[in-house]
């Protein structure tokens, strides 16, 4: 079985708004592969730890791919912290306990909010070696204020993720005069199976999902596009009435009250390898809840 999960870990303050990454860690140090959201380095709401640093000592065993979203220059009060001070940094994270092979990170359109908080959002690509065939695994966290920004990000991700078999690994082939360039081994072919995780800040019913899972009517249910991706949690209900007793909600803790905006999407082909999923009811190191899936690659 391979395990997956996603996890908004809200720069590692929990519902408590006590910083402790080992919460976190307790939560993902046996998964094979996770997609983090909102992780940070050097901002004072995490006392300005490195948090990439902090990860990568605390799972020794695991590669990680990082790149942010967010890369502004930090500050104390209304000085400029240093040239090499470190910079406020803010995106995503996946960590695999297999080999990254390449990595990605792709900035998603936006328009700016003229009074609310507004970002620069992305969606990190990884290419990892799995035990059986690559995988491609897309971490991402979409517009909180807009569905229709949602939706211009989810069109611009599902053409990065379909063009990306075609356009080939990022390095490959030999320079004909510098060889330097192919001293090193290239790149394999790009996988072509992708997954996708997140907080996608939207919920089932809503145009931002329905890209992704497909459209939904009362008379005929979900219809799933060929060659379309499926909500994994909505694949473990229907074959086995889902992992656990709970509603699915990750936003907030309490079944019934919370909205499901975390996700976990696989490939449609994959829809009979889904062997569970589970959100841990139980973790209070963020104000988001993980989703485990299990794939059965076999």
């Amino acid at each position: 079985m391979l395990t997956i999960a996603t996890y908004n870990i809200q720069y590692g303050v929990g519902l408590d708004e006590r910083f402790d990454l080992d919460r976190i860690v307790s939560v993902i140090q046996d998964i094979d592969i996770v997609g983090l959201q909102e992780v940070d380095v050097s901002w004072d709401r995490s006392g300005n730890r490195d948090l990439i640093t902090l990860l990568a000592e605390k799972m020794p065993h695991y590669y990680i791919a990082w790149q942010p979203n967010i890369d502004v220059i930090k500050m104390h009060g209304s000085q400029f912290a240093g040239p090499r001070a470190p910079r406020r940094q803010f995106g995503n994270m996946i960590l695999s306990r297999f080999p990254i092979l390449a990595v990605r990170n792709h900035l998603l359109p936006r328009y700016g909010a003229a009074t609310q908080l507004d970002m620069q959002r992305g969606a990190l690509e990884a290419n990892i070696a799995t035990p059986g065939d690559p995988l491609r695994v897309y971490c991402t966290h979409l517009c909180h204020l807009s569905e229709d920004q949602r939706c211009a990000q989810l069109t611009q991700l599902l053409d990065i993720i379909e063009r990306a078999p075609l356009e080939g690994p990022s390095l490959s082939g030999a320079h004909d005069r510098d060889l330097s360039w192919s001293r090193e081994p290239t790149l394999p072919p790009v996988p072509a199976a992708a997954i996708v995780l997140g907080d996608f800040n939207c919920t089932p019913d809503g145009a931002a999902y329905a890209l992704l899972a497909g459209e939904s009517s009362s008379r005929r249910g979900r219809m799933t596009r060929l060659g379309g991706f499926v909500d994994a949690w909505e694949v473990a209900t229907q074959r086995h009435g889902g992992g656990n007793m709970h509603d699915g909600a990750t936003r907030f803790p309490e079944p019934g009250k919370g909205k499901r905006v975390d996700f976990c999407f696989v490939p449609m082909g994959f829809s009979n390898r889904v062997a569970s999923a589970r959100v841990l009811t139980d973790a209070v190191g963020s104000d988001h809840l993980p989703v485990i899936i299990e794939l059965d690659l076999n």
